[in-house]
């Protein structure tokens, strides 16, 4: 037992979420020969077979494989824990964060969340990837990542999940819409006109799900994947949308203005949560983040 190293472990595991020697060597960027000897070491270690090899050279985990994995993950979680606690010095934050945020939220939450580690703590790095939900949480349960930013209605079982910032959606009109005044409106009164939503999956599906919870069925028209095209779309007058979160400006891309109203009718509750490792000692980087984020949207949402 002594011979098991951290390592051994890591490519075990890198084994079985790649599903391959030859992919999990491509993404730890050494040989195959490498994570192949590492993990017969590990199974001469435990006197074991951890995976089988099939014809066309997947690895799947044999019953002792699949016992180990979840002792193997809270291994690499209590190292990488005990690195953070070394580095995260309260008054020198340093180190690394990963964040994982799905693209619907970026533009809100990257530029100001770097910029204020930037200010604050200097001495930390942020890596930033955008991915769809099911990419987030297979790299959040990998320990690829220490922080996942998503809404909570994309949320899956098997994470710890901290509500960042509740959601009060907005409709998006013209600026010279008839309803542009109103203080809030009720979606039955825009019901008739195109709907035009950003189509990022699965907002587009959230969005309709959200609009029939009020009995209404939306008049899709001209969905975009840019939120750009679809506000400069609503500017020109071609129909409405329906945000989540709303940037400040009201102007869109070539120059016309558009207005942000909340909805007046009760729809299902949803927020931004952060999602992180369970049974994972929550470093003070991804503790930072998290508070700042919330002061962050309560401000500017």
């Amino acid at each position: 037992m002594s011979d098991i190293t951290v390592r051994q472990l890591e490519y075990f595991l890198a084994v079985v979420d790649y599903g391959s020697i030859s992919a999990s060597s491509r993404a730890l960027h050494i040989s195959q020969a490498a994570v192949s000897m590492a993990v017969q070491q590990l199974e001469g270690s435990l006197n074991a077979q951890l995976l089988s090899r099939s014809p066309a050279r997947r690895a799947t985990t044999t019953p002792a494989g699949d016992s180990l994995i979840p002792y193997a993950r809270r291994v690499i979680a209590a190292v990488n824990d005990a690195a953070a606690v070394v580095q995260d010095d309260q008054s020198r934050m340093r180190g690394t964060l990963r964040l994982e945020v799905t693209a619907s939220i970026s533009p809100h939450v990257v530029p100001p969340l770097i910029t204020h580690f930037h200010k604050h703590h200097p001495q930390v790095t942020i890596e930033v990837a955008e991915s769809r939900p099911a990419e987030l949480y297979d790299f959040i349960r990998r320990g690829n990542a220490d922080l996942g930013l998503l809404y909570q209605r994309q949320t899956h079982p098997g994470v710890t999940t901290t509500t960042v910032h509740e959601i009060h959606p907005y409709v998006v009109v013209a600026a010279n819409h008839p309803l542009a005044d109103r203080s809030s409106i009720y979606l039955a009164d825009l019901i008739d006109e195109p709907l035009i939503p950003v189509d990022i999956p699965p907002s587009m599906q959230r969005i309709t799900e959200a609009i029939a919870g009020v009995g209404l069925t939306p008049k899709i028209q001209w969905p975009s994947s840019n939120y750009e095209t679809v506000r400069s779309m609503v500017a020109h007058g071609l129909g409405w949308s329906y945000f989540n979160l709303i940037p400040s400006s009201y102007v869109a891309y070539d120059g016309r203005e558009v207005r942000y109203i909340p909805v007046a009718d009760t729809t299902p509750h949803n927020a931004i949560v952060a999602v992180e490792q369970p049974d994972r000692t929550r470093s003070a980087k991804v503790e930072t983040a998290i508070e700042f984020l919330r002061q962050h949207l309560e401000m500017h949402n």
